[in-house]
């Protein structure tokens, strides 16, 4: 059996080697789309609160972090989370080596939307944590592009997303519009 890994990060901004990750979440799914396990989800300890000052960022990425409720999350001392690099790269090993084992997983494909850059910022911060994942993307924004390049129009999800900019919402968000295309595609074909 080979297996889709879903991913999706929440930056800084789009540059792996001077931008920082500040939220990760992954989940295994059969290709079909039944889970593997649940949403594994964690987010960096390492901020400084900027009260007085301005965040180092650019002030869009600012500005989607705060409408996404993730900066109120980092700096909330009840929400859990973990250091980054080290933590994150083991609990991702350990996982896709328990896919590969435990669930008898040949071949895992990173998946999500614009999954390359997920990939570029998780090879940059936390080398070696995707060993053992093929090459090969399955890219959810592809798909959409090749939906608006055979019907004339974007592609529209058939249910309403979570909110963006949010690691575990926009898996959510990215398998349901695969499954949606797959759908399509399989009813006509």
């Amino acid at each position: 059996m080979d297996a889709l890994l879903w991913v999706d990060i929440e930056t800084t901004g789009l540059d792996p080697n001077t931008d920082y990750l500040l939220e990760i979440a992954w989940q295994f799914t059969t290709l079909g789309g039944a889970a593997l396990g649940d949403v594994r989800h964690h987010i960096s300890a390492y901020w400084p609160r900027h009260d007085s000052v301005a965040y180092p960022w650019p002030q869009v990425v600012v500005d989607m972090h705060v409408a996404s409720g993730l900066l109120d999350d980092i700096y909330n001392p009840e929400v859990p989370k973990a250091p980054m690099a080290q933590a994150i790269r083991s609990a991702l090993r350990n996982d896709i080596a328990s896919a590969k084992i435990g669930d008898g997983v040949e071949t895992i494909y990173l998946a999500g939307s614009s999954v390359h850059f997920d990939r570029s910022f998780i090879e940059r911060k936390m080398p070696g944590a995707l060993d053992g994942v093929s090459h090969r993307h399955f890219d959810v924004s592809t798909l959409k592009i090749l939906w608006q390049m055979s019907t004339g129009e974007k592609f529209t999800s058939r249910a309403p997303h979570q909110p963006e900019h949010r690691a575990v919402n926009d898996i959510k968000n990215s398998q349901e519009d695969a499954f949606d295309i797959l759908a399509y595609v399989t009813e006509r074909f």
